[in-house]
């Protein structure tokens, strides 16, 4: 199977409808995945619920056969490769890749759990960059959060600045949540040792692959 990188937890009201909407009559054909004609070598999977409608590519393709071929995805506003699915009578519109591809090779979302990205490139949808976790593991798993409220705001993630207090020595403190929890840690001098202090507690919390600074490559 050829699977090319796009080269460029978002669980929208449609989706659910989506996820939601009973399997309909297949056609005997709808059972077996398809190979393309467009000669990509994309394998196509028929997306459950909407099967003899819609089949799904672990590349990160969908494949309509309403139209016969491969949709063309826009991306929203947020950054998700999108499009509209025809539901039997129901149109569905800004219904997100990464919500199809999830549901056709990693099954059903469990309650309370979000789509999460691995390399946190949101217009990457395909089956091995995708996964279901919390929606705190979802957030800890993103590039850099800016404190907008702060008047000096930290190239580091997790890191914040607290230079306002009454004779702030050490201005710089990190924070990030656990389990529904928001853990604070001390002071430091400077951002880039709060940085490292985040960074050896998140690894603590959630073992050697936690989305740290060092990781994101932002203390080059």
């Amino acid at each position: 199977m050829l699977c090319q990188k796009n080269p460029t937890p978002a669980n929208s009201p449609a989706s659910e409808v989506l996820l939601n909407q009973p399997p309909k009559p297949l056609p005997a054909a709808a059972t077996e995945s398809l190979v393309d004609g467009q000669g990509s070598g994309k394998v196509f999977v028929p997306i459950p619920g909407l099967e003899g409608r819609y089949s799904a590519s672990r590349c990160g393709s969908i494949w309509s056969h309403i139209t016969n071929r491969q949709i063309k995805p826009y991306i929203d506003t947020r950054g998700y490769p999108t499009c509209s699915i025809q539901n039997g009578s129901v149109l569905l519109s800004k219904v997100s890749y990464h919500t199809l591809i999830a549901l056709t090779f990693h099954g059903p979302r469990p309650d309370g759990f979000e789509v999460d990205h691995i390399n946190r490139n949101r217009a990457d949808p395909r089956a091995e960059n995708l996964r279901y976790v919390s929606r705190s593991d979802n957030t800890q798993n993103s590039g850099r959060h800016e404190n907008r409220g702060s008047i000096k705001p930290s190239r580091f993630k997790g890191v914040i600045w607290r230079g306002h207090r009454k004779n702030a020595i050490k201005p710089w403190t990190a924070s990030l949540r656990f389990h529904s929890k928001r853990i604070y840690l001390k002071y430091f001098a400077t951002e880039e040792e709060a940085a490292r202090a985040y960074d050896a507690k998140v690894m603590e919390l959630r073992g050697p692959g936690a989305c740290t600074n060092e990781s994101l490559g932002y203390f080059k």
